[in-house]
């Protein structure tokens, strides 16, 4: 069963503008307060395991030129939330010169736990999109961020033909920044298909893996990283590098396919977390 949370359907000037709570409550990970304004949708449905989950969407499938998407995410003490997508998020031809743009702050409470796999943005022709994640993580809080892009409509000849892509992601512990990191892919400065740009490569994934419980998956992560041999026209292409409060993994393939398979490879140790991965119920 899934609730649609209480959604205001008039599309204002601004765009749609949610707000999401998990708390902690009776030894479970339960949705305290969920709202979304039109084109924003978010979606709850009932799980029986440790975490609460959410699914953002919107009316259409996708977001349009002037769009504009305002999420605030409030995970309290000891809880885990889990925010995904229904599917690809669509950017479609931006024909208002605005562009799209997303902005999700959250705020994760002591010991409690972020895991935000949405499914990866997609760029039509002549598209706009501009994202900012910010998380803010308390005493012992963790995160999972994984943040991906794919070439485009590939079937319809739309290979990293959009107008300009950026998202940034800003990672503070106790207030205090940890890690800034943004990937601006913008036509201006050259075709994104040069071999000196993404070439063969379609699909980039950004993932962050933060705080005291990402710990032993992150070594893992890098002891099998250690074991593989690197080749000079790989297919697939990781790295995997540092930060003050944890490690960013990036993986870049040339298929959408093939990097979303080595994206569950590597956080397969959801299921520990959460009794099951945000892709098990995936059709």
């Amino acid at each position: 069963m899934t609730t649609i949370c209480t959604t205001a359907q008039q599309r204002s000037a601004i765009g749609g503008k949610g707000s999401l709570e998990v708390s902690f409550v009776q030894g479970q990970s339960v949705v305290t307060k969920c709202y979304a304004t039109d084109p924003l949708k978010l979606l709850v449905p009932k799980r029986d395991n440790r975490a609460a989950w959410a699914y953002v969407s919107s009316y259409g499938g996708g977001m349009v030129g002037g769009d504009e998407i305002e999420l605030d995410v409030q995970v309290n003490n000891n809880a885990i939330a889990v925010l995904g997508t229904q599917a690809s998020t669509k950017i479609y031809k931006d024909q208002t010169g605005r562009g799209c743009k997303q902005l999700i702050r959250a705020r994760v409470a002591d010991q409690a736990i972020l895991v935000a796999v949405p499914d990866p943005v997609t760029c039509y022709r002549d598209a706009a999109f501009d994202q900012t994640q910010s998380i803010y993580l308390a005493g012992d809080a963790s995160l999972v961020l994984v943040d991906w892009v794919t070439s485009g409509r590939r079937d319809a000849g739309e290979i990293w033909d959009f107008s300009q892509y950026r998202s940034s992601i800003q990672i503070y512990r106790d207030e205090q920044l940890q890690l800034l990191d943004t990937i601006l892919l913008d036509s201006n400065d050259g075709a994104l298909t040069a071999e000196y740009r993404l070439g063969r490569f379609h699909c980039l994934a950004t993932v962050v893996l933060a705080g005291p419980k990402m710990v032993e998956f992150s070594e893992t992560i890098i002891a099998e990283l250690k074991k593989e041999e690197p080749t000079q026209r790989g297919q697939l292409i990781e790295s995997m590098s540092p930060f003050d409060d944890g490690f960013v993994l990036r993986i870049l393939g040339e298929t959408t396919e093939m990097t979303s398979n080595r994206l569950k490879l590597r956080l397969g140790f959801l299921k520990t977390l959460l009794d099951e991965t945000p892709w098990d119920r995936k059709w």
